[in-house]
C-alpha cells in the first residue's frame, strides 16, 4: 500500500468497531437506534444518522457482500398496522441512503417488522410505560451475508 493511502482493512476494521457489529463467520449483524436515525414517529433520516450510515456503507462497501437484509422495528406505542408501515418506511430510508451513496441496490432486502419483535418490555410489570424498553425496541438491524467470514 502507499504511503499516504488508507489500508481498506483498517477501515473495516474502525466501521466494525464502531457499529459494535457482531461477526459469526460469514454474517455480520450491526443494530441501529432508531433514536440516532430517526425523530419520533419519523421515517425521515436525522442529519446526526450520517456518520452511522457511512461506517456501514464502509463495512459493506469493504467487505464481499452478497446480500444485505435490513428490518425496522418499533415500540408498541401506536396501532400494529401503523408500526409495521413505519418499521417498513425506516428500513426502506436507510436502504435509499446507502444506495444513493454508490452502494448496489440489488444486494438490498428491506423487512418491516413494527412492534412483533420486542428485545425489552414496552411496559413495567405494573402496566404502566417503560421508556427505556420502548427505546431500545425502536431500531433498524442490518444483517450482511458475506462471500466469506469477515475478521
Amino acid at each position: 500500500i502507499e504511503e499516504g493511502v488508507a489500508d481498506p482493512m483498517d477501515n473495516l476494521e474502525e466501521a466494525i468497531e464502531a457499529l459494535d457489529a457482531k461477526i459469526s463467520d460469514t454474517l455480520v449483524e450491526v443494530s441501529l437506534s432508531s433514536d440516532v436515525l430517526f425523530d419520533f414517529d419519523s421515517d425521515q433520516l436525522k442529519s446526526e444518522a450520517d456518520e452511522s450510515l457511512e461506517d456501514l456503507g464502509t463495512l459493506i462497501s469493504e467487505s464481499e457482500v452478497l446480500s444485505v437484509t435490513i428490518v425496522g422495528h418499533t415500540d408498541a406505542k401506536g396501532s400494529e398496522e401503523y408500526n409495521l408501515d413505519l418499521s417498513d418506511r425506516r428500513a426502506s430510508s436507510v436502504r435509499d441512503w446507502l444506495v444513493a451513496a454508490g452502494l448496489d441496490a440489488g444486494l438490498f432486502t428491506v423487512e418491516g417488522r413494527g412492534e412483533s419483535e420486542p428485545v425489552a418490555p414496552n411496559q413495567n410489570e405494573d402496566g404502566s410505560d417503560n421508556p427505556d424498553g420502548r427505546a431500545l425496541n425502536r431500531r433498524v438491524e442490518i444483517m450482511i451475508r458475506t462471500r466469506q467470514a469477515v475478521s
